[in-house]
This record gives C-alpha cells, sequence and structure tokens, in this order.
C-alpha cells in the first residue's frame, strides 16, 4: 500500500508536454513497473537466500546428529571397554594373588617334606644303628654262652676243642640255668622292634614321598594355570588399553567437530532464523512474506492494467 501511495503522488506531478510525454500516467506506470520489478528482485534475493539458509541448516543440522551420534558411540564404547578393563585388572590380580599364595604353600609343602625326610632319616638310622648295636650284643652273648655250655654249639664249633682245664680249676662253670635264653631272646625281639621300625620309617618316607610329588604337580599345575590366565589378561588389557587410546582420540577428534557444527549453527541464526526459536518456524514465515509480495504484485499489475486501459481511451 506504501508503494500505492508513492504511485498516487506521481499523479499529482505536472503532466508532460505532446503525445511523447505518454499522457498524465506515464510516470505512473513507470513508478509501477520499477516497483513491480524491486519486489521481484527482493522475492528473488530472498528466495535464493532462503535456498541458501536450508542448504547450510540443513547439512549443519545433519552434521550435528551425525557428531552427536559417533559421540555416543564412542562413550559407550569406551565404558565398556573401561568396564572390561576394570575386570581383567580385578582378574589379573586375583591371578597372581593366587601365585603368590600357591607359591607359599610350595614352599611350606617342600619345607614340611624336607623336615619329614629328615625325621624319617633319623628314625632309619637310629633302628639300623640299634641293630646292629644288638646284634653285636646278641653275637657276644651266644660266643660266651656256648662256652658255657647253655646254648649248643653249632657242629662246626666242635672242631675248636679248649685246652684242658688247669689244675687250679675245682669245677667248671655251669652258666646261669636257662637265663641264657631268656636275655638273647629279649634281645632278638627287641631287634625285631628296630627291624620294624625301619620298616615303617621306610614305608612312610616312600607314601609321604609319593603323595608329596603328587600334592606338588598339583600345586604346580595349578600355579601354572594362574600364571598362564594372567599372561594372557595382562597381554589382553595391553591390547584393551590401546583400542582405549585410539577412541579417545577419535573422540577428542568428533568433539572437535561437533563443536565447530554447533558454532556454524550459531552463526547462522542471526542470517537463517530471525526472530524465530526453530527453523521449522521460518518457513510458514518466509512464505507469508512471499505470498504478501505475489499479492503486491498482482495488485500493481492490476493497477497498471487499469491505467493501461484509462489511457487508451
Amino acid at each position: 500500500l506504501s508503494r500505492l501511495v508513492v504511485a498516487a503522488e506521481a499523479l499529482a506531478a505536472p503532466p508532460g508536454h505532446g503525445k511523447n510525454s505518454g499522457g498524465p500516467f506515464h510516470k505512473v506506470k513507470q513508478q509501477i513497473q520499477k516497483m513491480i520489478f524491486q519486489l521481484q528482485d527482493e522475492q528473488k534475493q530472498e528466495q535464493e537466500h532462503k535456498d541458501w539458509c536450508d542448504h547450510e541448516v540443513t547439512n549443519t543440522k545433519q552434521k550435528e546428529e551425525e557428531f552427536t551420534k559417533r559421540e555416543t558411540k564412542l562413550d559407550n564404547a569406551l565404558d565398556e571397554l573401561t568396564a572390561n578393563i576394570e575386570l581383567l585388572d580385578t582378574e589379573v590380580a586375583d591371578h597372581n594373588t593366587n601365585v603368590k599364595d600357591l607359591n607359599a604353600d610350595i614352599a611350606e609343602l617342600k619345607a614340611d617334606r624336607a623336615e619329614d625326610s629328615k625325621e624319617n632319616a633319623i628314625d632309619i638310622k637310629d633302628a639300623q644303628e640299634a641293630q646292629t648295636a644288638i646284634a653285636n650284643a646278641q653275637h657276644v652273648l651266644t660266643d660266651f654262652y656256648k662256652g658255657s655250655g647253655e646254648v649248643a654249639k653249632e657242629d662246626w664249633e666242635f672242631l675248636q676243642e679248649l685246652p684242658a682245664e688247669p689244675d687250679t680249676w675245682d669245677a667248671s662253670y655251669t652258666g646261669t640255668n636257662g637265663g641264657s635264653s631268656q636275655i638273647l631272646g629279649m634281645l632278638e625281639s627287641i631287634a625285631s622292634d628296630f627291624a620294624q621300625m625301619e620298616i615303617q620309617a621306610r614305608v612312610a618316607e616312600s607314601t609321604n614321598q609319593k603323595e608329596f610329588d603328587a600334592t606338588l604337580e598339583d600345586l604346580e599345575v595349578n600355579k601354572a594355570n594362574h600364571e598362564e590366565k594372567a599372561r594372557l589378561k595382562t597381554n589382553k588389557l595391553d591390547s584393551l588399553q590401546k583400542k582405549v587410546s585410539a577412541k579417545s582420540e577419535q573422540l577428542d577428534n568428533v568433539k572437535d567437530q561437533l563443536y565447530a557444527a554447533d558454532e556454524y549453527h550459531k552463526s547462522l541464526r542471526p542470517a537463517c532464523y530471525g526472530d524465530s526459536e526453530t527453523y521449522e518456524e521460518v518457513q510458514p514465515l518466509f512464505e507469508a512474506r512471499q505470498q504478501a509480495r505475489d499479492t503486491e504484485i498482482n495488485m500493481l499489475r492490476d493497477a497498471q492494467k487499469i491505467l493501461d486501459e484509462a489511457f487508451n481511451k
């Protein structure tokens, strides 16, 4: 309407002289056409600007969404990696603790075995020395009692006769009347006990050694198992740490890109959003402005047509 007022004011201008002036409405028609061109140019420029804003805002939003998704995905991946690392750390620590405990058990087992073996060796030695001492005593007593006649000699012993008794002997020694068999029997029983003790000590040593070997083997296998698991999980930890470093670097890069996209989006607001909060609100306002221009252009053209018809009459 303001543009039509301008056109109306042109009607008050002094009329031109002659037919070349185009009549009293010539300047008005020129002004109207000029306004139509101006409106069309504004419409074109705003459309181009709107197209540019549509392209920039749409691409920027897509980048923001893409970078946000990648950021979330990387955050989740890092959370999962961190949880796995914490779990592996705990498991490796448990394996190392088990290895330490097993080493202590092995050391204690070996110490106990050494002490037990030492005691068995002492028992065997004591039993052997006792048997030797008893055998010597038996030999001495047997010889004595054979000489006294209390113990029968072997056939081969009769070949070695004693010389005739001296004249000073009044009578021969008659022995202890059965005491020899009692003493020799006691020595034989004691010797049997020591022999049994030696056997038991040897059996105990052999049995304990077998039990020791089996237990030690179990402990060593268990220890090796924990050591191998600790080694494998430590290697996996190293691999996960490298992944964390790589993912963290990727995340930093994505955050930088997201920040740049956000900043660029903010810079678009003055030119593309106007007073609107969201870009979706911009479209109906743009369409309303374009429609208003179309309406004004149509009105101006109608005015042109009226003036043309009036001029041609």
